[in-house]
């Protein structure tokens, strides 16, 4: 604009040292229309340039060119640049958001906590002073390991008194029954000799196992939970003596509603997170269902995992439980519902293409509309295409647009 000032300018001094005469050089006249259009104020003043003096007009015309050829290149650049703004203002902005398929497993997340696998009292069946308790809380045992014994010395006596009856009953059953058989001894007196052998026999066993009962051994391998006595106290039979927890597995607990129990068969993946112990995503194995609710009306499900999978996890610990559910729309591209219309009756879509900076419309089959506003389409585009979200009804096949990029999180207002 400041070159076409600077040339209007210069023209107009020219026109004023040339208004004596009456004729007029044409070139002058169209070269102020290819300049200025049909602005008459620079058409008269070039109908009054005079040729009655034939030294000054090639003058005025040699100058008057030499100064269009100096400023024109630098006019017709200003007016491209200018019209290239034009037809760049002139494209319509759209918003457009790429369309995304789910994943094939749809995950749900159920805050558990994580038991031992049982929790065992341990007790003695006979009782008497205990003599050893050679375990402490905390402690590993393995299963067969003796963690306590009661003082055996009368225990030792009652086998002894046992034995030697067993043996004198054998002796006499023996001999009776050589006559029995001999027909030689009536059939109750043999009877009741056989009972009292048998009787002996059971005194036996049962003296044995008493002896036996004095060591308590872990049923299984686990760790001392608590200790309930100590040395020299005098048990009974049954009292708890030690606390006993299984830690060959670990058990997770969740409570899920009625309403998504049924998630708990159709589970594809079942995984868990213990972040106090940094332990992430642990395999599961369902345990158990429950049957009946508890007060909450949730019921109680049980999964199990090897603690070699988890070795600083602890019964305890809070865990946040991930069951995978196969999903029915993973196969389907979501977009956003605004961005769905209908032409002719069809669902269809504007698909902006990057490469040409342009649309395409595409027809598509819709599906059920989801959480957070997505609409599942069947067919018609694929996951990554980029769909205009907003103007749908004002574009047209192989329209040019600019794309709307969307503004920074920490560009508050756009102004950045």
């Amino acid at each position: 604009m400041e070159k076409m000032k600077e040339l209007k300018q210069a023209l107009n001094l020219f026109f004023a040292n040339f208004t004596q005469g009456n004729e007029r050089d044409l070139s002058t006249v169209a070269l102020s229309k290819f300049l200025f259009g049909s602005n008459r104020e620079i058409e008269q003043k070039t109908a009054l340039i005079s040729v009655k003096s034939r030294r000054t007009l090639p003058f005025f015309t040699k100058s008057l060119s030499l100064g269009i050829i100096v400023l024109l290149p630098g006019v017709l650049a200003s007016c491209g640049k200018m019209q290239g703004a034009q037809q760049e203002v002139g494209l319509r902005y759209v918003k457009a958001e790429k369309a995304t398929t789910q994943s094939p497993v749809k995950d749900f997340h159920f805050s558990g906590k994580v038991k031992e696998n049982r929790e065992v009292n341990l007790s003695f069946r006979v009782g008497g002073p205990l003599a050893q308790l050679k375990v402490k809380e905390g402690d590993y045992v393995n299963k067969g390991q003796v963690i306590a014994e009661i003082d055996s010395r009368d225990y030792e006596i009652k086998l002894q008194a046992a034995e030697a009856q067993f043996k004198q009953t054998k002796g006499e059953y023996e001999r009776h029954k050589e006559l029995f058989n001999r027909k030689k001894l009536p059939a109750n007196t043999f009877d009741r000799i056989e009972a009292g052998y048998l009787m002996a026999q059971s005194n036996l066993k049962a003296t044995r196992n008493a002896l036996n009962d004095t060591k308590l051994a872990a049923p299984f391998s686990g760790y001392v939970h608590k200790k309930m006595v100590e040395n020299f106290e005098t048990v009974a039979p049954g009292r708890p003596i030690v606390s006993l927890i299984d830690m060959g597995k670990l058990e997770v607990t969740v409570s899920i509603p009625e309403s998504q129990l049924n998630l708990v068969n159709q589970v594809s993946k079942a995984s868990c997170d213990v972040k106090t112990a940094n332990n992430l995503d642990i395999p599961l194995e369902l345990s158990s269902i429950g049957e009946k609710s508890n007060k909450d009306n949730l019921f109680e499900v049980r999964f199990l995992f090897d603690p070699q999978n988890a070795p600083d996890v602890r019964p305890g610990m809070n865990a946040e439980v991930t069951l995978g559910v196969n999903n029915e729309d993973g196969n389907k591209v979501f977009v956003p519902v605004e961005s769905v219309f209908y032409k002719k009756n069809s669902p269809a879509v504007w698909v902006y293409q990057p490469s040409t900076s342009s649309v395409s419309l595409k027809n598509v089959k819709v599906g059920q509309i989801t959480e957070g506003g997505k609409m599942s389409i069947t067919s018609g585009i694929k996951d990554g295409d980029w769909v205009v979200t907003a103007g749908v009804h004002s574009l047209v096949s192989n329209q040019k647009v600019n794309l709307l990029k969307k503004h920074s999180k920490t560009n508050i207002g756009g102004e950045l």
